[in-house]
């Protein structure tokens, strides 16, 4: 046996390890047929076509026709008769109590501190402005609320003021309340 015959069988016996029994799996991807081949294809195809198709379907509106001119002209309510329907005990003369004559400009909670403007717009001075802040952290949770009083605020004149919270995690600040006195 010459070297080249040795090194032929060696080789050979390699291929072998190292390919396993791949060659004679009839299930192996190189041996199916090209009907096999199909087959696989129809079968991971058919579901996946199906959902795309269903979406597109459901993107589309296509199981949320638009209402016929009829049926708007049945349910149009003029501005009030579905307040009126919802909450049948409210006041139709309902004021809120919120305070016009001054208004918050500006606000912001930065390194513990409560900070902002606040605009008088009336044409004569406000002695004395309470506003209440409710606090909130970077998630938007509750962490309390701290009263403002900002004194002397001129006729169309913006005020700020400035304050130190305990709150140390306090990233906004919402106003709750605005009194003028």
């Amino acid at each position: 046996m010459t070297f080249l015959e040795r090194a032929d069988v060696l080789a050979r016996k390699i291929e072998r390890f190292v390919g396993g029994s791949s060659q004679s799996d009839p299930l192996y991807i190189s041996n199916r047929s090209f009907g096999q081949k199909a087959r696989l294809a129809v079968l991971i195809g058919t579901p996946v076509l199906a959902i795309v198709g269903l979406m597109a379907l459901a993107l589309g509106n296509f199981f949320d026709p638009a209402p016929s001119p009829q049926k708007i002209a049945k349910t149009a309510a003029q501005p009030g008769e579905i307040t009126a329907k919802v909450l049948p005990d409210l006041a139709k003369n309902y004021k809120s109590d919120s305070d016009t004559d001054c208004e918050i400009a500006e606000a912001s909670v930065g390194d513990a501190t409560l900070m902002g403007k606040l605009r008088n717009n009336t044409d004569h001075t406000v002695h004395v402005a309470d506003v209440v802040f409710d606090l909130t952290d970077e998630e938007g949770s509750a962490l309390g609320a701290v009263s403002v009083r900002v004194e002397n605020i001129a006729p169309h004149a913006t005020a700020n003021f400035r304050m130190t919270v305990e709150q140390r995690k306090a990233k906004t600040a919402l106003v709750r309340e605005l009194h003028t006195h």
